[in-house]
């Protein structure tokens, strides 16, 4: 079946080769293993393929433990490395093994968490606690760089009084508001609920479409891009923003003002 083979793999990643091979050869989970590792020189480096060796007992006070689970994120947070030194390895069409080194840092911090959560989860199996703790630190940065989750602030009720009728002078206190406003407006804010409804609209992915129709499928490094440049008067609004990823926010960046200026401004943020 060589030749299918090759077919398939045709105009694909090295990760989409590997994932199209997992699903044709699946292989068994790995077992849930916290081990320690050999004294290695200091210039070796610390991300381990999970070599073969004799498994430790979970009470093992290892100095460096490495942890194996059966599901790894959507994405590695780094480039793949080479098979020798894999982080995350397709093992069937929807399973994956996951190795990364860790310190007794991580190993005490895992520890306290699988005991807490002894309650809910008396098997205290990797591949769920490492899991609850994504979702909750997802929850978190969501909230924090898109705002989603995040409690609206109640709205102000305007001033109702006899003072407040069209034909008197705004107040201090109006003109001070009014003032603000204007100065949001011109200046990179972004309200919390235009932040939210971009991120649910765009899905959370970098919405930049090349020639041939094929969307970047980048979801990392998301920033908020202004479709129309906030220099030139562009407002923060829904309609003027999108997620864009780093490149394609400078690719925009260098389409409208040019590859001098992009260097220049680039060079200013370096500065001290």
């Amino acid at each position: 079946n060589a030749a299918e083979l090759f077919e398939l793999c045709r105009r694909r990643s090295f990760r989409q080769v590997e994932e199209l091979l997992a699903s044709r050869f699946p292989k068994p989970d790995v077992g849930d293993l916290v081990r320690r590792l050999p004294a290695r020189p200091p210039a070796t480096s610390n991300v381990e393929s999970g070599a073969p060796g004799e498994a430790q007992p979970a009470d093992f006070q290892g100095e460096m433990p490495t942890v194996e689970s059966t599901q790894a994120p959507s994405q590695p947070t780094q480039p793949l490395q080479p098979p020798a030194q894999r982080r995350i390895e397709p093992l069937s069409a929807d399973r994956y093994g996951v190795h990364f080194t860790a310190d007794t840092e991580f190993r005490e911090l895992l520890e306290r968490v699988r005991a807490l959560a002894s309650h809910r989860l008396p098997a205290g199996d990797l591949k769920t606690v490492l899991q609850r703790g994504l979702e909750a630190y997802e929850r978190e940065l969501l909230e924090s760089r898109f705002k989603v989750g995040k409690r609206p602030r109640p709205s102000k009720r305007p001033d109702a009084g006899p003072s407040a009728s069209p034909s008197s002078p705004p107040s201090a206190k109006a003109y001070r508001s009014t003032e603000r406003q204007r100065s949001a407006n011109r200046s990179r804010y972004v309200a919390a609920a235009t932040a939210r409804e971009v991120y649910a609209r765009d899905h959370g992915q970098c919405t930049f479409v090349s020639s041939d129709g094929h969307r970047c499928s980048a979801r990392y490094v998301l920033q908020l891009d202004h479709i129309d440049p906030h220099a030139h008067g562009g407002p923060s609004t829904p309609e003027n923003l999108r997620l864009r990823c780093r490149a394609h926010n400078l690719w925009h960046a260098r389409r409208c003002f040019g590859e001098a200026h992009v260097r220049r401004r680039a060079r200013q943020k370096s500065q001290p």
